[in-house]
This record gives structure tokens, sequence and C-alpha cells, in this order.
């Protein structure tokens, strides 16, 4: 198992629905060569809607991923008020 640690900014006030939501995510790699990882997660908000965030990481080296958050609202409920997407970009380094 490796650890795979975020380094993105954080809007201030911005909700994510991210693996990254306690801490580093352990996943098993083979080899030395890094394969693409996606990840997403749904959840309904408070906003009234339902929303899926989605992290998607493409391998820059062998122990980095340039990584990409993305959301998109699944449904809402009648006279919802949407909270704003909030997409990031960053980094995530593999730790042994």
């Amino acid at each position: 198992m490796h650890h795979l640690a975020l380094h993105a900014v954080d809007q201030p006030g911005a909700l994510y629905l991210t693996a990254w939501r306690n801490g580093a995510v352990n996943v098993p790699l083979k080899g030395d060569n890094l394969v693409p990882l996606r990840f997403t997660m749904r959840a309904s908000i408070n906003d009234g809607c339902r929303w899926e965030g989605i992290e998607t990481l493409m391998p820059l080296d062998n122990h980095r991923y340039f990584y990409r958050y993305d959301e998109k609202i699944l449904e809402c409920e009648p006279g919802a008020d949407p909270y704003l997407k909030t997409p990031r970009t960053g980094l995530v380094t593999v730790e042994d």
C-alpha cells in the first residue's frame, strides 16, 4: 500500500466531495509506473441538491500525479439554491 498525499488549495468555505476528507488515501500500486486513477463520491448537500465529486489523477512521473477536481449537480429539489461549483487542480505525491 502507498499513501497518496494531496497538495491543492481549498477555496475558503468550499465543500469538497473528496477521497482525502480524512487525510492521505491508501492505494495498492504495482510496479514503478503509475497509472491514471479516478475517485468519485456522491452526496446530498444541505443546498437541496445531490452532487458528484470527480477526482482525476494523471501520472507526471513515478512519484507524482497531476490532480483535477470537478463536480456536477446530479439533481435538485424544487426551489433549491445550489452552491457554486469549486473546481481545483494540484498535485498528489506518492509516499511509501
